[in-house]
């Protein structure tokens, strides 16, 4: 095969390979414009709230002077003189049992009376507690203090509706807006989203067999049939009176040399000669003027092809979707 046709070949499956790249882009930037269904705003629920209301004035004990002995208290001091006189009479005969009785009563007699002023105390306390709650001006007090609990309980609640109509009011504006963005996400934006990624799976699949028929050929070994191997190999080939078994040997010592100097993986080495390929203007400019041409007026080798006339259309239809989906886009955005 004479080197023109191994360089159309190889600058063909390029323009392929660079379209298919293309497509898998897009085809993973469409995954992720997927429109998104228009979230349902949640109805508002009136809210409730219990005050806190203020106590009623605190009720202090009115002091009371309160007997040595309380009246409670004096039948039971009668009978612990009666029990210590009688007992310490019985002393004087009989210690023994005189003695304790004596003391006994002395002591019980005082712990009586002090539990029984306790409990007078107490006593005076809870009638005083009583007539001031009783009071004309402590009730008073009171139902002021009702009335502004009441009041600002009202007005709590008067606040709390507000809000609630408030929320309420922007509700029915969100849910208006709600159903226009979901008829327009139902109608138009999913059904322009399906047709796009319709069409880019469709031209996918095109180009990938065109591409394959090319590979049929059996022109470029299996090894370099990839972006960047071709790269390398067109441009070679273009730039000099070498044939492709040339081009890939030249190729294979320069990835070895590259892999070995930068310590990196024969993938990662192929990619930094393809990168340094393309930095180069005048092989970068070759391959855009050759990638152009083909996409306007295609080659023997394309036409040769029996898939590629399909591929084409189905390109040129996705690409009409594709300016056609984006111009709505743009016009919305800027609404």
């Amino acid at each position: 095969m004479k080197k023109e046709q191994e360089l159309e070949i190889i600058t063909t499956a390029y323009f392929l390979e660079e379209r298919m790249k293309e497509l898998n882009d897009g085809k993973a930037k469409l995954r992720n414009d997927k429109p998104q269904n228009p979230i349902m705003p949640t109805e508002p629920q009136e809210e409730t709230e219990i005050l806190s209301p203020t106590p009623y004035p605190v009720i202090t004990p009115e002091k009371s002077v309160i007997p040595i002995v309380p009246d409670s208290c004096k039948h039971v001091l009668h009978m612990a003189l009666v029990i210590l006189a009688v007992s310490f009479i019985v002393s004087i005969f009989i210690p023994a049992i005189g003695m304790p009785c004596s003391t006994i009563a002395f002591w019980g007699g005082i712990i009586y009376i002090f539990k029984g002023r306790k409990a007078e105390k107490k006593r005076l306390e809870n009638e005083s507690v009583e007539r001031q709650k009783n009071s004309l001006a402590y009730k008073q007090a009171c139902q002021e203090i009702d009335e502004q609990n009441r009041i600002r309980q009202t007005q709590k609640d008067e606040e709390l509706h507000n809000k609630y109509l408030t929320r309420y009011e922007n509700y029915k504006n969100a849910m208006k807006q709600y159903e226009i963005e979901l008829k327009e996400y139902q109608e138009q934006e999913l059904p322009e989203w399906e047709k796009e990624n319709a069409a880019l799976s469709v031209t996918l699949d095109e180009t990938k067999s065109a591409l394959q028929e090319i590979y049929n050929k059996n022109v470029i070994p299996a090894p370099y049939r990839k972006r960047e191997a071709l790269c390398y190999l067109a441009t070679f080939l273009n730039s000099s009176q070498y044939d492709l078994k040339f081009a890939i040997e030249n190729f294979n010592q320069y990835v070895t040399q590259c892999k070995q100097d930068m310590q990196i993986t024969l993938q990662e080495a192929q990619l930094r000669i393809m990168r340094e390929t393309l930095s180069q203007q005048q092989y970068s400019n070759w391959l855009n003027e050759q990638i152009l041409d083909i996409t306007e007026q295609g080659n023997s080798t394309l036409n040769s092809i029996h898939n590629w006339q399909k591929a084409d259309i189905t390109y040129r239809t996705y690409v009409s979707v594709k300016n056609q989906r984006a111009k709505k886009k743009a016009a919305k955005s800027r609404r």
